[in-house]
């Protein structure tokens, strides 16, 4: 529903229903006539959170005071969901380089007024390194660090190619080991690079780790779903499906074969 007539057409609140905090109120700065944007209005607008499989783990999971990750923030759905629930005595880390994404992250930060918030404005990779960051002109959730003009589907982005970025990248470790305190969760949203990022993670392991499944985008790194799993069962993790409506997720076994579709199309968040 909108905040209020006279203040902002485009900021709705969010009413999300918690087991044993009640009703949350999280407020979002909307703007339907962007692609992605209209694509989040549109879970609200049903009733459901956006991407609500990601919404039920993190509200299951996530307690005040700890200290968790949102790597690919975007416009900040997920961190802002992330620090109501962890609290003023939590800590949240919103890792985003877009700087047209990172000003509509900050405005629903102070929509919400939050302070437990720290954004880090850069790529994350593997080492720290220089890394070219890719615009993608069809989606504002698409930027990579792989030329999303090889998308067919990106058909905006084949016409206007738009100028990358050089970034200097962080790594997770570091990131991690810069607060000082015991993470909790990291959800990924990479656009296939959740691999290579994963790999510098070292011994700074959370209890849970919410991976994005973009079957071409890991192929530009030359990865797979089994790469990918064979390295997170090196660190210990088994691999699970999560659920849109709240039940309990599904354990994959590791000699069982995760397709997401033949074509690429569908991408699966996995815990």
């Amino acid at each position: 529903r909108g905040v209020g007539e006279g203040v902002d057409v485009n900021a709705y609140t969010v009413q999300v229903q918690h087991s044993s905090r009640g009703v949350l109120e999280v407020r979002f700065h909307l703007d339907r006539d962007d692609r992605h944007e209209a694509y989040a209005y549109d879970f609200f607008a049903k009733n459901t959170f956006y991407e609500p499989e990601i919404a039920h783990l993190l509200l299951n999971t996530l307690q005040e005071g700890q200290f968790v990750i949102d790597v690919g923030a975007n416009i900040g759905v997920f961190t802002v969901l992330m620090a109501c629930l962890v609290g003023p005595e939590g800590f949240v880390l919103a890792i985003e380089p877009d700087l047209g994404n990172l000003d509509k992250l900050r405005r629903n930060l102070e929509l919400n007024e939050l302070d437990n918030v720290r954004i880090v404005p850069a790529p994350v990779w593997s080492s720290e390194e220089e890394v070219t960051f890719y615009k993608n002109a069809d989606n504002i959730g698409g930027h990579s660090l792989w030329d999303g003009a090889l998308w067919h589907g990106n058909q905006l982005t084949q016409a206007q190619r738009p100028e990358p970025s050089k970034f200097i990248a962080t790594t997770l470790d570091k990131e991690i080991r810069r607060v000082g305190r015991p993470c909790r969760l990291i959800k990924l949203d990479t656009e296939g690079a959740d691999e290579p990022i994963l790999s510098a993670l070292g011994d700074c392991r959370p209890d849970y780790i919410v991976s994005e499944s973009n079957p071409f985008g890991m192929r530009q790194f030359g990865h797979d779903n089994n790469t990918m799993r064979a390295l997170m069962k090196t660190y210990g993790y088994d691999c699970f499906l999560l659920s849109s409506s709240d039940d309990v997720p599904a354990m994959v076994p590791f000699n069982s074969d995760l397709c997401n579709s033949t074509d690429d199309r569908i991408i699966l968040n996995l815990l």
